[in-house]
């Protein structure tokens, strides 16, 4: 059974036989540390809260009004709940799935060893209960952790049973999908013709089920691997190919990290006008998306500027300095919001490196 689990229902919030009240508004309007402390007030939900183990998850059973509560920004001072206790989504008759979900807030904090743990422990749940898809999921999420751990042997081992799995199910998404992951574990190790052919069959399964956003998602892959190659015309088509398909299907926010690889293309190409006009409008998608996509360009042009750098080419260097100052327009006086400081770091960084 689930310990810990928080159950906030309208202004009630309960957990471990404690119960306290919780402002509803609060909630769906706050987040980093505000929400905290609207979850968690004074008193007996704090004493709760407080009471717990470090190293304890917390469960989170929320009504429709917290679908879209970051819970994963969720704040206790200066540690992020999520990387001390975890928190995950409490899903209603399924354990397994529940600690798929834990695992899957681990990941996110980037505590890997505790998300690869929770995985393997839902695996065995999926097993018992005969639940072959929820099994097919742990292995794809386990070969991803194991990947960005850096063990890519393990990864394609896992990856190679989910593949396994998802054709015994005959889930084309989920082939698919797990063929695009496959195919950047071989980039890892320079296996080019596997690379090659996998994002191949990758897009075949795309196609097929009619997933575009996946299809687009494989043919940026792809694209990145053709720059690997320094074969640019077909990772120009293949980046030109991904961001029409995310135009079409209106995921604006998708075509960031795009936007920024043909940035990365042109400059790779000798190409700066093309370039710098590139990384300038990955930012205004950005700024019109949402944080994850302003780090990405952030990091992104803060990159391209070390590399110009390194090049000796100030002209580059000025060029992205200048036109990321007009695109993020004259700095405010106010103290900016906590949250956007690391979003804007780099860019700000940028700019100055060049002025």
């Amino acid at each position: 059974m689930l310990e810990h689990v928080l159950s906030i229902k309208g202004s009630t919030a309960s957990a471990d036989s404690v119960t306290w009240s919780v402002d509803p508004a609060a909630l769906t309007t706050t987040t980093g540390e505000d929400l905290f402390e609207a979850l968690f007030p004074a008193g007996p939900g704090r004493d709760w809260y407080d009471g717990l183990d470090p190293d304890s998850p917390l469960y989170i059973d929320a009504d429709e009004a917290l679908e879209d509560a970051a819970w994963e920004l969720l704040c206790d001072g200066e540690d992020d709940i999520v990387s001390t206790r975890g928190v995950a989504r409490v899903v209603e008759g399924s354990e397994a799935r529940t600690t798929l979900n834990l695992g899957l807030s681990y990941e996110t904090a980037l505590c890997l060893d505790e998300a690869f743990a929770c995985f393997d422990e839902a695996r065995l749940m999926f097993e018992e209960e005969g639940d072959r898809p929820g099994e097919l999921l742990e292995l794809q999420y386990a070969g991803r952790t194991l990947s960005m751990q850096g063990d890519e042997d393990l990864a394609e081992s896992y990856l190679d049973d989910a593949l396994e799995l998802a054709r015994d199910l005959g889930d084309k998404n989920a082939e698919g999908h797990t063929l695009n992951a496959l195919a950047q574990v071989y980039m890892e190790d320079e296996r080019w013709e596997e690379v090659a052919d996998t994002f191949e069959e990758a897009l075949e399964c795309m196609r097929e089920a009619e997933e575009r956003g996946g299809e687009a998602g494989v043919l940026n892959n792809l694209g990145m691997m053709y720059c690997e190659l320094e074969r640019w015309a077909e990772a120009k088509a293949s980046f030109e190919q991904a961001l029409a398909i995310y135009e079409a299907i209106g995921l604006d926010a998708a075509m960031v990290p795009v936007v920024c690889n043909t940035a990365t293309l042109w400059q790779l190409t000798g190409d700066e006008t093309a370039a710098t006009a590139a990384i300038c409008r990955a930012m205004s998608l950005a700024l019109q998306a949402d944080l994850e996509g302003l780090l990405t360009v952030s990091q992104h042009a803060l990159q391209m500027g070390y590399d110009a750098a390194e090049d000796k080419n100030w002209e580059l260097l000025s060029r992205l300095g200048e036109a990321l100052q007009q695109v993020l327009g004259p700095v405010d006086e106010k103290e900016p919001d906590p949250d956007e400081v690391d979003a804007l770091e780099a860019a700000t960084m940028l700019a100055q490196m060049a002025s």
